[in-house]
């Protein structure tokens, strides 16, 4: 009775798949990365609209949100130890969202269903003059404003969006302002105009 011998892998077998897993785990992570930074980035832009709108709302309304940060001298450019954000702990995977004591955020109540990557901030000015655009004027300035890191390289990065809050339209034509980057690079008050006109 012949014995049939059983031939394995050679290390050169071996070696070449490795290199193989190697080079197509290279090509897909920077792929995975930004398929994972766009994810977060829509995340924040939503979450952003979504405070914003309760912003605009809680304005409207005639709620007072005089207790909350002077937007006319809030820049996330300068200076961030500081801020009222919400939640009040540093941005990570998925944090939890504990809405922060502060009267500012008891006044908006707003809040998220989940987690979040991100740290929230508002600021608000009552306008001494009103500001008008496009047949509507606004008496009221708001800033919101996410930091969070996007990659998890251990750098943080914003956006915010501002608007004139209108008497009759959510944010005046032509003023939602929309802003970002690191806060390290960008010029404070340095805006860019967006396309959108309303939230």
């Amino acid at each position: 009775m012949a014995i049939r011998s059983r031939r394995g892998f050679t290390l050169i077998e071996l070696m070449l798949v490795v290199m193989i897993i190697g080079v197509l785990a290279s090509i897909a992570m920077p792929e995975l990365n930004g398929t994972i930074e766009r994810t977060k980035e829509s995340e924040r832009a939503t979450d952003l609209r979504s405070l914003l709108t309760t912003v605009v709302t809680e304005v409207r309304t005639g709620t007072d949100l005089s207790v909350c940060p002077d937007a006319s001298t809030f820049d996330i450019t300068v200076d961030r130890s500081d801020v009222d954000w919400d939640p009040p702990g540093p941005s990570g995977p998925m944090a939890a969202f504990v809405p922060n004591k502060t009267e500012c955020w008891q006044r908006i109540e707003w809040s998220l269903d989940s987690g979040t990557h991100f740290r929230f901030h508002v600021a608000i000015t009552d306008l001494s003059t009103p500001h008008c655009s496009g047949g509507d004027c606004a008496r009221v300035y708001a800033i919101v404003t996410a930091m969070g890191d996007l990659n998890l390289d251990g750098t943080e990065s914003y956006k915010e969006f501002a608007c004139f809050v209108g008497e009759r339209s959510a944010c005046l034509p032509g003023s939602l302002f929309l802003a970002g980057g690191d806060p390290t690079e960008v010029k404070a008050g340095a805006w860019n105009f967006g396309q959108e006109t309303d939230i």
